[in-house]
């Protein structure tokens, strides 16, 4: 029997139709899916509680962490739990509970594979930056540029387009992203940018594009912990994993961890301003200090931290010979940035920037179908091809040319 075959009328108004489909099942779900038909008959004329051998339908807050946990036993994997039980999937996403299910399989070392990047779009007219990092460059452009996000809503608001997205560091695993951005932050900041960022960023997020960290929950944080003996050591030989518990509060529990014993609230701003004081920048104070770092960086004191702050520039004192003292060293444009973000400002908003990397802005439809087949051309595979040329990339499988370029192999 199936649902696929056309049943003549009134074959599911049958009370021993629906009950011989339903002995073929193990659930109201798969009832539904198998027999759609029957099934909202059998909803309808109130048999449904007829079908003993069904799993219990679940009720209104039926997916308490104790039911979740029990469903997700029986999965090896996230995506699993999530298309095997949807309705506890949602729960237990939202409550945080996914962390600990440590059994679940995953398919890429997320934390510590060299996948992740920092960058940024410089509105440079409005003077605002928005700093973010992403392991996938190209969804991230695209969802920027097309989806309802702070850097659409920006330029919308002020008429303007997306501008193009620079890559400032990339082959980053996810550690060194989230230091990289705060670093950028900072930088921008300094150098009287105003940022478009609304949420924190770095070590204080929390969490990677929107979404959990993957790796280091509860169990996992509690076993590398136990390979160290002091927090420092801690700190340095797993440092996700310390910023998570930290952020978690599950430090107080790893009691062997002998340090110089801080107490509850021993960061305050006094304690974390006379620490600061024995380094010269922010990046070390955040290595060699990451606890009185974090704090400072959540309160925002690190502005009051002068002596950590690199020195504002004078009104005008980016000329076209001081910008290009800098940009003649640098091969690319991201490389000029990522050295001097105000000099690539000033060359920016006075014209000069196109005069040392002509290449680096195309006209609106400069990809157009020959200029992309030539690129592709060059490439081995489609991940070949989205690394060496993005744009070129992006509008050849908006345009559905990939599979032309790229042709699959049967298998």
């Amino acid at each position: 029997m199936s649902d696929t075959e056309k049943k003549p009328r009134g074959y599911w108004d049958n009370y021993d139709n629906c009950y011989n489909a339903a002995k073929e099942c193990t659930s109201r779900m798969e009832f539904k899916k198998k027999y759609t038909a029957g099934y909202h008959k059998a909803r309808k004329h109130k048999w449904l509680d007829d079908y003993t051998w069904f799993d219990e339908k679940p009720k209104f807050n039926y997916w308490d962490y104790d039911a979740c946990y029990k469903a997700a036993l029986t999965c090896k994997t996230r995506s699993e739990f999530q298309k095997k039980y949807p309705g506890a999937h949602k729960p237990a996403w939202k409550n945080g509970w996914l962390d600990d299910y440590y059994w679940f399989e995953r398919k890429t070392n997320f934390v510590d594979d060299k996948i992740h990047n920092v960058y940024c779009y410089l509105f440079n007219e409005q003077h605002y930056v928005y700093v973010g990092r992403t392991n996938d460059i190209t969804a991230r452009d695209w969802n920027h540029k097309h989806k309802v996000c702070p850097v659409k809503k920006f330029a919308d608001k002020h008429n303007v387009s997306v501008p193009e997205m620079t890559v400032l560091e990339s082959g980053l695993t996810l550690d060194e992203s989230l230091i990289y951005e705060d670093l950028y932050v900072e930088q921008y900041k300094n150098d009287g940018w105003n940022l478009i960022n609304k949420g924190k960023t770095g070590l204080t997020s929390g969490s990677v594009g929107g979404g959990k960290r993957p790796k280091w929950y509860k169990k996992s944080c509690y076993d590398a912990a136990l390979k160290c003996k002091t927090r420092n050591e801690f700190m340095k030989k797993y440092r996700s994993a310390y910023v998570r518990a930290w952020k978690m509060g599950w430090l107080n529990d790893y009691y062997w961890l002998d340090y110089e014993k801080k107490p509850n609230g021993y960061w305050n701003y006094e304690t974390c301003k006379e620490e600061s004081l024995k380094y010269n920048t922010i990046k070390d104070f955040n290595l060699q200090s990451c606890g009185a770092y974090l704090v400072s960086l959540e309160n925002g004191w690190l502005d009051d931290f002068t002596w950590l702050q690199r020195k504002q520039k004078p009104n005008g004192y980016w000329t076209k010979e001081r910008c290009y003292e800098i940009a003649k060293d640098c091969k690319t444009r991201a490389e000029f940035i990522r050295k001097c973000p105000a000099a690539d400002s000033s060359a920016s908003r006075n014209g000069w920037i196109h005069l040392w990397f002509p290449t680096t802005q195309k006209p609106k439809d400069y990809w157009n179908y020959e200029r992309c087949k030539n690129a592709a051309a060059e490439c081995k595979t489609r991940t070949e091809f989205s690394k060496k040329y993005n744009r070129a990339y992006f509008n050849s499988n908006k345009n559905h040319w990939l599979d032309e370029f790229f042709p699959k192999v049967a298998a």
